[in-house]
């Protein structure tokens, strides 16, 4: 993949990463992107990051979509950015987060909005993320459960809930 690695080669150094797959012709996160050790924030979407308006399907939709391929996967080698504070990986069909996230021990800010996660098989991972201060969910599936945990093992933690597709009854408790 000589694309992604010139691509990523032009962004080493820098601490302030924004990588839109399409527009480098990228249909996948690289594994070349775990060479970014500088980097203390990392945004990957599909597209650049706009601030016009967004819309969104109905929560009624979210179910199906989820389980519909096609289904994209974070390479293992992120988990190599040992200096990230921030981390937005959005709209990306994301299905599992890699097996070793808990190496990224300075991570504050994850941004996981409208992947294709089901967070009760995340949660541990998330869990072991100590310094997690904020934490977006929405587009994913998430059990009442799965925020009681996260709270309970993170109690400072802030969970972006509002656009949460929550299985059963809403929390009771604030975030």
């Amino acid at each position: 993949m000589i694309k992604a690695k010139q691509i990523i080669n032009e962004l080493k150094g820098l601490k302030d990463v924004v990588i839109p797959l399409k527009q480098h012709g990228l249909k996948q996160i690289p594994k070349e992107i775990g060479e970014l050790s500088e980097a203390v924030s990392l945004v990957v979407s599909p597209d650049p990051i706009s601030s016009g308006w967004t819309v969104y399907p109905p929560h009624s939709a979210f179910d199906a979509w989820i389980d519909a391929p096609p289904f994209r996967y974070v390479p293992k080698e992120i988990t190599r950015l040992v200096n990230l504070k921030r981390l937005t990986l959005t709209t990306l069909g994301i299905k599992v987060l890699p097996k070793r996230l808990n190496r990224l021990k300075q991570l504050e800010f994850l941004d996981l909005t409208l992947n294709k996660l089901t967070i009760s098989r995340e949660v541990d991972k998330l869990c072991s993320l100590k310094h997690l201060k904020r934490l977006n969910l929405f587009g994913n599936r998430v059990a009442v459960e799965d925020i009681e945990l996260l709270k309970r093992t993170l109690p400072e933690l802030v969970i972006d809930i509002e656009k949460l597709i929550v299985e059963g009854d809403k929390p009771d408790f604030t975030i």
